[in-house]
């Protein structure tokens, strides 16, 4: 899900190995000591602040091809799930991840959308070998291959396919951004990037897709530029993401940029992230690749 704040990437799921959960600091799916509230807080903010980009995204899909089963590999709290199932009303749609804890969620946010008798949710490590699952016409793997063996994951995916089925790949490009004025957090960013995992950027899977017997069919780029609604849920996800941040960009810092970092995080403080509300604007943008079974 999203360097340092959830799944390098938003995509919200997790998965298991331990490598992959401390090794990327900034990546959601971490297992943040046991999927904690925190995070699972986190993944909430992101599906009512990013609303628009799933939008988007899963309309897309829907233009692309019908559904009558459709995977959500590496599913979270659920967000992507509850969205392709409204995407594709005569479908049902599973669930994969590793967290029994974020697999509760997805029931629960199933269940409140009235979509419980179409969404399952299954515990599958998806580096390990696959129950079961039968084929699906749709499979959406948002935020999660940077996090695995991709190849070998990809490979499962195919085989988990129909023969016309849609495999549908998002990254985000880049951390999103929050403040008016976003000078500061592309510094950040910046320094991000030369982080050992590489917090802030995503591979190109386009090789990869190919590699492992995919013909991509589309890639298209979601940007999201926009002063949302709830600011006071977006003023939260600035300050726990940038909370997050801090321990890794502390050191690297000029004075300056670390004094405004920390007054923006101060509570109740003049400069404080709250105090912007009715400004904050998020920016980001995600890609999607589209792939067929070559």
């Amino acid at each position: 899900m999203y360097p340092i704040l959830a799944r390098q990437h938003y995509g919200e799921g997790m998965n298991s190995a331990d490598r992959r959960t401390t090794s990327h600091p900034g990546h959601a799916h971490g297992h943040d000591h046991g999927h904690g509230a925190g995070l699972v807080r986190l993944l909430e903010l992101d599906a009512i602040v990013m609303q628009s980009f799933l939008a988007e995204a899963t309309e897309w899909v829907g233009s692309i091809t019908d559904a009558r089963r459709v995977a959500d590999v590496g599913s979270g709290i659920g967000a992507s799930t509850v969205a392709l199932a409204e995407t594709f009303p005569e479908s049902s749609v599973v669930a994969i991840d590793v967290s029994v804890e974020m697999l509760a969620k997805v029931r629960e946010r199933a269940a409140r959308h009235g979509l419980d008798k179409r969404v399952a949710a299954v515990q599958v490590d998806i580096e390990q070998p696959w129950p079961d699952l039968g084929l699906f016409d749709v499979i959406w793997a948002s935020s999660v291959l940077h996090e695995v063996d991709a190849d070998a994951v990809l490979g499962r995916l195919a085989l988990a396919l129909e023969d016309e089925g849609v495999l549908i790949v998002v990254e985000m490009d880049t951390p999103p951004t929050f403040l008016p004025d976003p000078t500061l957090e592309k510094r950040i960013h910046a320094f991000l990037r030369r982080l050992p995992s590489g917090q802030a950027a995503h591979p190109d899977w386009t090789e990869h897709l190919e590699r492992t017997g995919f013909a991509i069919t589309e890639r298209r780029t979601f940007v999201v530029d926009q002063v949302p609604d709830d600011q006071r849920s977006t003023a939260e996800f600035a300050r726990r993401y940038l909370e997050r941040v801090r321990p890794y960009v502390s050191d690297l810092l000029v004075a300056a940029d670390l004094e405004a970092l920390d007054a923006l995080l101060q509570p109740d403080g003049p400069t404080s992230l709250e105090q912007l509300e009715g400004r904050l604007r998020v920016r980001g943008s995600r890609t999607a690749w589209s792939a067929r079974r070559a």
